[in-house]
């Protein structure tokens, strides 16, 4: 689409940036388009003809029929004329977060060496890893040697290398070079960067694991584990999340909150994770599942652990979707968070910040 071509009415323009414009137009041509029709949205669609044609224009005149493959043949021409070979991207690992309030890292490793995991050793290869503070608790190596089959489908990674500018690059170079922990089929490793994050092969699927059903592991992009590291929440801290769900960022704060606690011995209830695990809602016939009760029986082999378990309510959750804040409220439920994050259906904006129950959130 030609930059230079105005989209919008002059009038409209004024109300709406350029970036916001953007972002509306790839929505409505290329994504879900508009749950809500406010001002912006509104100006948006009433060019929707002239972005469609527009975008058709584009396509014929690349000899293409869709964006994806615009977008291909633009990268191949831009490297024919750099002289460049064609690059092949670096597969992304599968990343799971171990939920520490009710398992720790250890124990977690522990269970999938005796499924057939590999566990690879910590390499400690990014200096980046200094400068974030981890909330896991206990040792993260284990002896587990047997190797797990890899389901059909799944991708290797570190065998094939690619030429840029002259150079042999190999996809495990090309990952160190920017600090991510890579790890070869049927291996599991703990994240070089993140100490409670684990890193799987690429294609590797655990929806249907039972740590993942019964909370202890969550599927959660490594982006998605830092800002709770970053914040390194402290003993006594209190917290709002602005807009919560479905709560990934959110119950890791009250992991790393509730493991800050148990590290300084504040402020603890003491109890075993074995016991925490929350119960699955029964089904029509009063009977548990047979999914749940393999869940229960892989979290009973687990190593018993002491949790701290925080005393009062530190973090403050807010979602205004009610379908959303539900999304929330079973997240919390499940990583067993229940008792250090409050989830509430309100838009954070109308909240008022001098209310009693915020006024240790500082």
């Amino acid at each position: 689409m030609q930059a230079d071509r105005p989209v919008l009415s002059p009038a409209k323009m004024s109300q709406l940036t350029s970036s916001a414009a953007y972002v509306l137009a790839y929505e409505l041509l290329f994504g879900q388009g508009f749950r809500t029709k406010g001002p912006a949205e509104n100006a948006v669609l009433q060019q929707q003809d002239r972005l469609q044609n527009a975008l058709q224009e584009l396509l014929q005149s690349a000899e293409v029929t869709d964006a994806a493959a615009w977008l291909l043949k633009q990268q191949q021409q831009r490297n024919s004329s750099l002289q460049l070979q064609p690059c092949q991207a670096v597969p992304h690992p599968r990343y799971a977060r171990v939920n520490t309030l009710k398992a720790s890292v250890a124990g977690v490793l522990q269970q999938l060496a005796k499924e057939g995991w590999q566990v690879q050793q910590q390499q400690h290869n990014s200096s980046a890893g200094a400068a974030v503070h981890s909330g896991s608790q206990g040792s993260q190596q284990s002896n587990g040697s047997a190797r797990k089959r890899p389901r059909a489908g799944q991708d290797g990674e570190g065998t094939h290398k690619e030429q840029l500018e002259g150079q042999s690059i190999s996809t495990q170079q090309k990952a160190a070079a920017t600090g991510a922990t890579t790890v070869q089929q049927g291996t599991v490793a703990v994240d070089d960067l993140l100490s409670d994050v684990l890193v799987f092969p690429t294609g590797t699927d655990l929806h249907d694991h039972p740590f993942v059903g019964a909370g202890v592991l969550l599927l959660q992009s490594k982006a998605s584990c830092m800002p709770a590291h970053a914040l390194n929440p402290q003993p006594g801290w209190h917290v709002v999340d602005a807009c919560a769900a479905p709560g990934n960022k959110t119950t890791h704060v009250a992991a790393l909150l509730a493991a800050a606690r148990h590290s300084s011995g504040s402020n603890l209830n003491t109890s075993t994770s074995s016991q925490q695990v929350d119960t699955e809602p029964q089904n029509k016939n009063g009977k548990s599942s047979k999914k749940r009760s393999k869940q229960r029986s892989f979290l009973q082999q687990l190593p018993s652990q002491t949790q701290a378990q925080s005393t009062s309510v530190n973090v403050y959750a807010f979602d205004k979707d009610p379908k959303r804040l539900k999304r929330l409220q079973a997240n919390v439920a499940c990583t067993g968070a229940g008792n250090i994050v409050v989830a509430m259906q309100a838009d954070f904006l109308s909240v008022d910040p001098t209310a009693p129950e915020y006024s240790q959130v500082s």
